[in-house]
């Protein structure tokens, strides 16, 4: 089996669009009874997914650092596949 090859993080950009933040609370774990904010992006190629980031992180009156932390959580936790959208494989079949 051949690895699928990826591109190296800070390789590959893309401009993704936040579609909606909403906040809400967190029932199990560690930290239930505190407050995470959902942020739906829409992707380049028009999928939508959901990050999740604790609301003690995000600070929604300073737009540019909000940028920022919300790139950030992008990145950790849909970076990786971000990076292969758009890979080809070859395969034998």
């Amino acid at each position: 089996m051949v690895a699928a090859p990826t591109v190296p993080a800070g390789t590959r950009k893309a401009t993704i669009e936040i579609v909606d933040i909403t906040q809400i609370p967190v029932t199990t774990g560690e930290r239930a009874g505190k407050m995470d904010y959902i942020v739906t992006v829409r992707l380049p190629n028009g999928r939508v997914y959901f990050v999740r980031i604790p609301a003690e992180e995000l600070n929604l009156r300073d737009p540019e650092t909000a940028k920022k932390v919300i790139s950030s959580y992008i990145r950790e936790q849909i970076g990786d596949m971000l990076r292969l959208i758009g890979t080809k494989l070859e395969i034998e079949l």
